[in-house]
């Protein structure tokens, strides 16, 4: 099977998204084709990753396009929740593809505790156990069923709502995603 362009990764925080995105990155990047227009092949990845401004900037870029230059683009990633195909215009929509990575919660807390603290973002003296009793403090988001609201989102954005939990329903809705709109997960 061909992979559909653009690929579009669904980056969740402390899932190896950033090891599949380097990889990703490397082998659109190193064709000969695309050296000469390495930030519309990688969907403008150069004008930032993490922040809404950046998410927005980037697709006001890719949206000012000429039809040509679009259909080099092959791939996107951000941290940014289910819903980015949808804001692309409308012929790269037609073609895009969901990629993500999920990985134990556990795991994932445990990494994202770990990453924090070794960007001096957390006390060095907190320990895990205090972390994760304190987490309301450290942002309920990081803990609460990260993946679930990252699937369950929309037009990018992660279901944030540190007011309330997951529900039975938007883990039906991320499941049904995943199953439906992934082209592929691991």
């Amino acid at each position: 099977m061909d992979a559909p362009r653009p690929l579009i990764l669904i980056h969740i925080p402390k899932t190896a998204g950033t090891t599949l995105s380097h990889m990703l990155r490397m082998r659109f990047a190193l064709r000969p084709a695309n050296w000469f227009r390495h930030a519309r092949t990688l969907g403008y990845y150069h004008l930032g990753y993490a922040r809404p401004e950046h998410l927005e900037a980037r697709l006001a870029r890719i949206a000012a396009l000429s039809p040509r230059q679009r259909g080099q683009v092959r791939f996107f990633a951000a941290h940014a929740g289910f819903g980015l195909r949808e804001r692309l215009p409308d012929d790269l929509r037609a073609t895009a593809a969901y990629i993500t990575v999920l990985r134990d919660p556990v795991a994932r807390v445990i990494s994202t505790f770990r990453h924090l603290r070794s960007e001096g973002r957390l006390p060095r003296d907190l320990n895990l156990r205090n972390y994760i009793d304190q987490r309301k403090h450290f942002g309920l988001f990081k803990f609460d069923n990260a993946q679930t609201r990252y699937l369950a989102g929309d037009r990018g954005v992660a279901t944030d709502d540190h007011a309330h939990r997951v529900t039975r329903d938007m883990l039906e809705l991320a499941k049904q995603r995943l199953e439906r709109d992934m082209w592929w997960f691991g």
